[in-house]
């Protein structure tokens, strides 16, 4: 089948010759025009709802004797609809065939525009379904027929879709070299987010293939060109990813911490980031015990999940109430989320690939003491660990990642079935936390009365301290009047102290360039200048139009534009331009200068060279 097959451009240029000459009494450009326009419309469009679909399915279906003659551009629109009808009912594979009959209706030299739009949506499908390794087939098309060469931005997404799919895969050697090749393209056209994307990939890969930290280094990597990037969404998922390190490191409250931070930046409305942040986090509540924070997250993801008819994440919300209710000891409404959870992990999830998710079932049925279940569970989640484990590249991954045995587990089951004696030892606990809550409370009373004597101290403290603020300030403003006074007289060469003072200000940084000290702050510049803050504040403000922290940005950056320019054929580096005019971080020269130039350095660069050797 077309999709399978690879394209021979020599061959496919000769067969396309003779398909032209034979069929050139059927096509015109006419109908061809009108194809594209069709196929684009039949492709951007929604057929109907899922019951409406199975009638016209049926309806459509009836008909394909009628198209059994009928030329490629007509079998082609036939085959399409079909395939968006068993999209709609979710009839994956029924889609592949409908579609891979659609491409072998015409080349895909002749429509490359509809073979890329063709393809993308069988991926498209593909991806809806977990299905992941199809996908692939389709996106490893894409890139063999040639059909990025117009575009280099999307190639490099492509490639990284594939790195993402092969990840989702446990194919982590494969991955991470397509997440390689992304990076290369994205690197050198200065796309942050790709790059960001793409070191990402490379981290979770590092992360399940090796046993040392050097994964830390991709993610260092992507944390500045996040932030470089000044991008809320590349910022939110360096957080994200930062919190599931911490989540994989067992610290749940850092994680947890982390991934509020990543949804500030994600913006306030759900979208695909700040819904895996969501789930994520779940995740982290669970391992916390946070019942209640938990109960509410799954239930945003599903109803935000159900509203825009998305199903392959309901699986692990409603696996998170089975576990709120199994924690409550509410055994039915755990057991009826337990079926709900498994049903949508088998029908719209990747059931073969997730060992860690029947896990987590398993000790939500030991939590309702559902036995048989859980032995179910465990045995899912040890098959495929194992599968994972054989097809993966990773040899150490059995080692390393598998946290429990099944032999051991199932003799656990077994030793739970029979016995009966941890009803003594609850008990037992609850006398300890009887004993414990009540130590607490005498605790919390006793901290309560001596906080509250502290807390009249320190306000009275305040009050005192308040008042002789008050009184100083006073003192400071008459200070300030009687000094403003005196310099309204003249001195012996008759300029005023204003101007002699302005003109001392000039002198410090047009010719000694003061400026350029790093720790430089108003008060230094008062002592001098042998003047107060106040007063030279003031004249600040009169002869230059503006703040103090202004002028001497003012300054500092119109040093820095000429060493820029000046630096063109030096090995003089940026850092090491803004240490020179004074500035001690990196971040804070790069602001001072967007504000002033309205570019970065580099851009300002960038501009000054294109403007003065223009191509």
């Amino acid at each position: 089948m077309y999709p399978r097959s690879k394209v021979y451009y020599p061959l496919l240029g000769l067969l396309l010759l003779l398909f032209q000459i034979s069929k050139a009494q059927n096509y015109t450009p006419t109908e061809a025009n009108q194809f594209e326009t069709k196929m684009i419309k039949l492709l951007k469009s929604n057929i109907c709802n899922n019951k409406n679909a199975k009638i016209l399915f049926q309806d459509e279906n009836s008909k394909r004797y009628l198209y059994k003659d009928s030329s490629d551009y007509t079998n082609a629109l036939f085959h399409l609809k079909l395939t968006k009808l068993c999209y709609t009912l979710k009839e994956h594979k029924l889609s592949y065939a409908e579609l891979d009959t659609t491409l072998q209706s015409f080349k895909t030299l002749k429509h490359p525009d509809i073979v890329l739009k063709l393809l993308t949506f069988g991926e498209q499908i593909a991806i809806d379904k977990s299905d992941y390794e199809q996908a692939i087939v389709y996106e490893k098309l894409q890139l063999e027929n040639a059909l990025f060469d117009f575009d280099i931005v999307l190639k490099a997404k492509k490639l990284l879709n594939i790195s993402t799919n092969c990840l989702n895969l446990h194919h982590y050697e494969e991955s991470m070299k397509f997440a390689q090749k992304a990076f290369q393209i994205f690197n050198k056209i200065n796309n942050f987010s790709g790059q960001v994307d793409a070191l990402l990939n490379m981290y979770n890969n590092t992360y399940y293939y090796t046993n040392d930290s050097s994964r830390l280094c991709y993610l260092k990597q992507a944390s500045n060109i996040a932030y470089q990037s000044e991008d809320s969404i590349n910022i939110a998922k360096i957080l994200f990813t930062k919190g599931r390190e911490a989540y994989r490191m067992g610290n749940q409250t850092k994680a947890i911490n982390l991934y509020k931070k990543s949804l500030e930046f994600s913006g306030k409305e759900i979208n695909p980031m700040s819904l895996s942040t969501l789930i994520f986090q779940q995740l982290s509540y669970t391992l916390s015990d946070s019942l209640e924070a938990a109960f509410k997250n799954a239930t945003l993801i599903i109803n935000y999940n159900l509203k825009n008819n998305i199903y392959k994440n309901l699986g692990n919300a409603y696996r998170v109430k089975a576990w709120y209710y199994g924690k409550k000891q509410q055994v039915d409404s755990a057991t009826f989320y337990l079926d709900k959870s498994e049903y949508y992990r088998e029908k719209y999830g990747n059931p073969n690939t997730s060992p860690g998710f029947y896990y987590y079932m398993y000790e939500v049925a030991l939590l309702i003491n559902d036995y048989p279940r859980a032995l179910s569970y465990l045995y899912k989640a040890y098959s495929q660990l194992q599968t994972i484990y054989h097809q993966s590249n990773a040899h150490n991954l059995n080692e390393t990642r598998a946290a429990f045995d099944y032999q051991f587990q199932k003799e656990r089951i077994s030793r739970l079935e029979v016995t009966n004696e941890l009803a003594a030892e609850e008990a037992l606990r609850q006398k300890i936390l009887i004993w414990a809550s009540i130590a607490l409370i005498l605790l919390l009373i006793f901290f309560y009365f001596h906080s509250k004597k502290q807390y009249k101290k320190l306000k009275e403290a305040y009050k005192k301290l308040i008042n002789r603020d008050i009184e100083i300030q006073k003192i400071q403003n008459k200070y300030a009047h009687i000094e403003a006074k005196l310099n309204e007289n003249k001195n012996i060469n008759g300029i005023k102290n204003e101007d002699r003072i302005y003109q001392q200000l000039k002198l410090l940084f047009d010719k000694q360039k003061i400026y350029k000290q790093s720790n430089l702050n108003i008060s230094q510049l008062a002592d001098e200048l042998h003047t107060n803050t106040t007063y030279l504040s003031t004249i600040i403000n009169t002869k230059f139009n503006m703040h103090f922290k202004t002028l001497l940005n003012q300054y500092r950056i119109n040093e820095a534009s000429q060493l820029l320019i000046n630096n063109i054929n030096t090995n003089y580096s940026i850092e090491g331009i803004a240490k020179e005019v004074g500035y001690q971080s990196r971040s804070a020269f790069y602001i001072a200068f967007k504000n002033q130039t309205g570019l970065t350095p580099s851009d300002y660069l960038l501009h000054y060279s294109e403007s003065t050797n223009p191509q």
